[in-house]
């Protein structure tokens, strides 16, 4: 009965670790299709207002951000003609903006190199926070083990007549809980009795035990779905606006720190659900 006991509570456990870790992949494969969406979406304004904006504020500053990067198929504002009292060529302008465009290009991948982005992601390709999970199903798995100490407490503490019952009984336990009292002799029922309260004690110190264990994992598990989807929006951020912001640094930030507070809310979503399931 007790091993009965403990393949279901792992087996729950693990149900309710795998609704966690199944949230935090499909939060990922949202924020991924929400953020190319938004860039998709806002691309032609991006490419418009927000250029004009930055062509307002760092004329002046340098012709990186200056005439070398607008849009001239919609012509010069009449707001911003006044910055540009010797507006060159189209054909000019064209070529500026292919070569500024390549320049970025390499530049951001100077010094934003996807390696490093790999470097990231690689201690959840190696698999540790399965292992974590593993490492808890073990220890659920192995609950009757935590018996041992218990039962050495009681050996240490009966007679010798007596000692060769416990480590009986701790033999027949793990096989047919039932017959530990039809086995025993009429004048151990009271020491199989004692014996049946301490494993009672133990299994319910163990299943504190998990239970904590279990909190602990969730947290991890909350902490690696926000970082997981913080790295994710920035490195769609960074693919999606080479050619939309003079900087990506700003847009991938605000992606990212979006898909963090999506993965702290659906995570909580998440706990909730496994907190009334149970």
């Amino acid at each position: 009965m007790l091993e009965a006991e403990a393949a279901g509570g792992s087996v729950g456990a693990l149900q309710d670790l795998l609704v966690l870790f199944t949230s935090a992949i499909l939060l990922s494969l949202i924020i991924a299709v929400i953020s190319l969406a938004i860039l998709q979406l806002f691309r032609p304004w991006l490419r418009g207002g927000v250029q004009w904006m930055t062509l307002a504020r760092w004329h002046r500053r340098s012709e990186y951000f200056g005439r070398v990067y607008w849009n001239p198929d919609r012509g010069t504002p009449r707001w911003l003609a006044r910055f540009f009292p010797d507006e060159p060529p189209l054909s000019e302008l064209l070529h500026r903006k292919v070569e500024r465009d390549a320049h970025f290009s390499q530049s951001t991948k100077k010094q934003f190199p996807w390696p490093s982005i790999a470097l990231l992601l690689q201690p959840i390709s190696n698999g540790l926070l399965m292992k974590k999970i593993q490492d808890a199903a073990s220890l659920v798995l192995a609950r009757p083990s935590v018996y041992i100490d218990e039962f050495l407490y009681l050996t240490d503490h009966a007679s010798e007549g007596d000692r060769h019952t416990v480590l009986y009984l701790d033999f027949i336990s793990r096989r047919e809980p039932g017959a530990i009292t039809r086995s025993a002799k009429e004048e151990d029922r009271g020491f199989v009795e004692a014996v049946a309260v301490a494993q009672q004690s133990v299994g319910t110190a163990a299943e504190r035990h998990l239970d904590e264990l279990q909190l602990r994992l969730e947290g991890a598990l909350a902490n690696w779905t926000r970082v997981l989807s913080i790295m994710l929006g920035m490195a769609v951020a960074f693919i999606g606006a080479n050619e939309i912001w003079p900087r990506p640094i700003g847009l991938a930030l605000i992606i990212g720190a979006t898909g963090g507070l999506l993965a702290s809310l659906l995570h909580d979503m998440a706990a909730g659900y496994v907190s009334r399931r149970r």
